[in-house]
């Protein structure tokens, strides 16, 4: 045999070894990818909602991690002590002890608090008085005489609980609905406003309000965007303030079953009768309503480390890196896992700040996994509010969402960032050949994304972003984003662009 063969074939042998090599990394990789994502999406956490039990499972496994992989803790609170959490505090209200009592026909049915049976949307001025009081159905509450349309019309609502129903009269209502109110009631916050008004005027006790067509299909949808975020806010926020305070009249959204029961044999049902209705005193039926709420206040956590530079001069410079942890919880028997929205971004962040930690850069990496970014992007806003380091020592902040998807609507890499990236971006691409790469300026997407993901709380503050994604999914916000969902093989090569990308920006 001849040295040349024998020299090839020696090559051969050495690049499948080395392929061999790379392949069990691989694999090992993917496990990893894989305990993660066990760890912060299955069942057990309980789709990880700020505050909740489940959400503080996932941060200690979180945390956990970074203190294995020997991250150093990125938060250190007004004593000097360090620490992976950075609390951020909530306000909680607590509805547990209310009811509601209907009484039809001498029978009474209660319904106790739960989001199965009512939400609270305003708790209204502390309810003492819980005597049964007469039900006014009273159309859509649009007290507008002068304008041709009065739902107050020769009933006497004083005293009584008001229903009305959600929105404002059809096309096809018995009357037509007068164009001027259509364009002054279509500004859902003037709507809001001067329903409120006519209610108050009228010395209403209280308003129930019916579920449109939407909130009744999707009920599970209507719970997540007042009973659970309406439930919980950010304890120091100025807007949230005025959200938190008891306006004076309290209001509940009630379950279609409830409806159902409440307008089971009356004259007019407003359910079965759509486009056309009258306002009257419901039949035989009474309702006394306890509304107790109990402010509680929380701690929940964004988890930060850091990995500190190595360079003299560049280790004062930090790259930040995060995605949120949160995701929307358990409803009833449903847990809402957020495999995809985000538990995604977080494992390929936990991956990826084990590796810089083996190998660290010239800059500093600080790695965040923020609490609430369901609820007005609270954990992220926090963090700038109250930066372990100066803001202005932050080079630029990475934000990971929604990249691992089977069913993404981009099948590679997705950037939204600063123009100044983008050349970066493909050069970091050069070794990921066969995955489609697509980079998009952050003007293009400003609109789009503002109040929606963390990447603009940076924005906000002027500070350089790039946001890794695979674009949206069709299971967003269900309980069919679960682990299963989840594409480990672009997870793996996520992981690994992502791991580039931060060396390549931190040591450049």
């Amino acid at each position: 045999m001849s040295k040349i063969l024998l020299v090839v074939i020696g090559v051969v042998c050495f690049m499948e070894h080395g392929k061999t090599i790379a392949q069990e990394a691989d694999t090992t990789l993917i496990k990893f990818l894989r305990k993660d994502m066990d760890s912060i999406a299955s069942d057990a956490t309980e789709g990880r909602f700020t505050g909740s039990p489940g959400y503080k499972k996932a941060a200690q496994y979180t945390a956990n991690l970074f203190r294995r992989a020997k991250l150093e803790p990125g938060y250190t609170n007004e004593k000097g002590e360090k620490s992976y959490f950075q609390p951020v505090p909530f306000i909680r209200n607590n509805y547990d002890s209310s009811l509601i009592t209907i009484r039809k026909n001498g029978m009474n049915r209660i319904f106790r608090h739960s989001s199965y049976d009512f939400i609270i949307l305003n708790n209204g001025v502390p309810n003492k008085n819980v005597q049964l009081e007469s039900l006014a159905f009273i159309g859509y509450g649009i007290n507008e005489p002068d304008k041709g349309w009065d739902d107050y019309k020769g009933i006497d609502v004083k005293g009584k609980w008001a229903i009305i129903q959600n929105g404002i009269p059809p096309a096809n209502a018995d009357q037509v609905f007068p164009e001027c109110l259509r364009k002054l009631y279509g500004n859902w916050k003037v709507h809001d406003s001067l329903k409120l008004y006519a209610l108050i005027k009228h010395k209403v006790a209280g308003l129930i309000v019916l579920p449109d067509k939407q909130a009744s299909d999707n009920w599970e949808s209507t719970v997540q965007h007042n009973y659970r975020y309406n439930y919980i806010h950010y304890a120091n926020s100025i807007e949230n303030s005025e959200a938190t305070s008891d306006p004076v009249l309290p209001v509940i959204l009630i379950h279609p079953d409830l409806v159902q029961s409440i307008f089971t044999k009356q004259t007019f049902d407003p359910i079965n009768s759509i486009g056309k209705y009258h306002s009257y005193i419901l039949d035989n039926t009474e309702i006394s309503v306890k509304l107790d709420c109990k402010k509680e206040t929380i701690n929940c956590y964004n988890v930060v480390a850091v990995v500190p530079g190595i360079d003299p001069f560049l280790k004062k410079e930090y790259i930040t890196v995060g995605a949120h942890l949160d995701h929307i919880g358990k409803i009833g028997d449903h847990v809402y896992n957020g495999a995809n929205d985000d538990a995604s971004g977080c494992v390929i962040i936990l991956e990826a700040a084990k590796a810089i930690a083996l190998n660290p850069l010239k800059r500093s990496v600080l790695f965040i996994l923020y609490t609430s970014e369901e609820q007005h992007l609270t954990g992220s806003r926090y963090f700038l509010k109250n930066p372990p380091i100066p803001v202005e020592l932050i080079l630029l902040n990475i934000n990971i969402e929604q990249i691992g998807s089977k069913h993404r609507d981009f099948p590679g890499i997705w950037a939204i960032g600063s123009q100044q990236f983008k050349e970066t971006f493909y050069k970091v691409g050069n070794s990921f050949k066969e995955t489609d790469l697509k980079f998009d300026p952050i003007e293009n997407f400003r609109d789009a994304l503002k109040d929606n993901v963390d990447l603009m709380s940076y924005d906000e503050k002027e500070i350089p972003v790039f946001m890794l994604s695979s674009g949206g999914f069709p299971e967003h916000h269900t309980i069919w984003d679960k682990i299963d969902l989840i594409d480990f093989n672009h997870l793996l090569v996520s992981t690994k662009f992502l791991n580039s990308l931060i060396i390549e920006l931190g040591n450049e």
